[in-house]
């Protein structure tokens, strides 16, 4: 139909240019034309092709996605930083507000702090997939991202001090494991479970709350 009015259009307008007898026989021409060019074009031919509709089909599905791990991680830096404050307040109320600078061990924290950035952008964006796309539980996976985001960066962070300090020991491989990755993963784990239960209830509660407009 669309083909058909469009050269209906164009035949009326050749035709007006010519007076009496010969517009009225335009006309005419321009009419069976017309017919006949909508019997020989069928709709599907002015439709977008399959494989273009499968395009933006993938296309929209990638944005979905894109958009999904962009709430997770953003909330998770959020939570991240909401809980790196709350440890420093709590270190300062024992150890004075510059606590940080006092210790050896400094360099590590910063290092650690730096890598639980990294670990909530990549647990964060998979959080978000768990909660929104496969419709987890938000409270408990957003424990979950919240303690592999904590255990990850522990981990990574404590290597520092155990390729440093650990190896260059002559003592067996098992005690600078048991000193330097093991002994801060558990202190983490014991000291740190409640708060990261509490901002990881926020985190998967935020997570859905954001994401329901974007997937419903």
């Amino acid at each position: 139909m669309v083909a058909v009015r469009c050269y209906l259009r164009h035949f009326i307008t050749i035709s007006s240019s010519f007076g009496g007898r010969n517009s009225v026989g335009l006309l005419f021409v321009s009419f069976i034309f017309c017919i006949f060019i909508g019997l020989r074009f069928r709709a599907d031919d002015f439709q977008i092709p399959p494989h273009r509709q499968a395009v933006s089909v993938r296309c929209y599905f990638m944005t979905e996605f894109t958009t999904i791990k962009k709430i997770g991680y953003t909330q998770a830096f959020k939570a991240i930083t909401f809980g790196l404050v709350i440890a420093y307040v709590i270190m300062a109320l024992m150890a004075g507000p510059f606590w940080l600078f006092q210790f050896d061990y400094a360099p590590t924290i910063l290092f650690a702090a730096v890598m639980i950035y990294i670990a909530g952008y990549f647990f964060g964006g998979l959080t978000g997939i768990w909660i929104l796309k496969h419709k987890r539980p938000a409270i408990l996976f957003g424990i979950i991202g919240g303690f592999l985001i904590v255990w990850t960066s522990t981990f990574i962070g404590s290597l520092i001090g155990f390729m440093n300090e650990g190896l260059p020991n002559q003592s067996e491989i098992s005690e600078p494991i048991h000193d330097y990755i093991y002994k801060p993963m558990a202190l983490v784990t014991m000291f740190g479970f409640l708060p990261i239960i509490f901002v990881g209830i926020w985190f998967g509660l935020s997570v859905k709350k954001n994401g329901e407009k974007i997937v419903n």
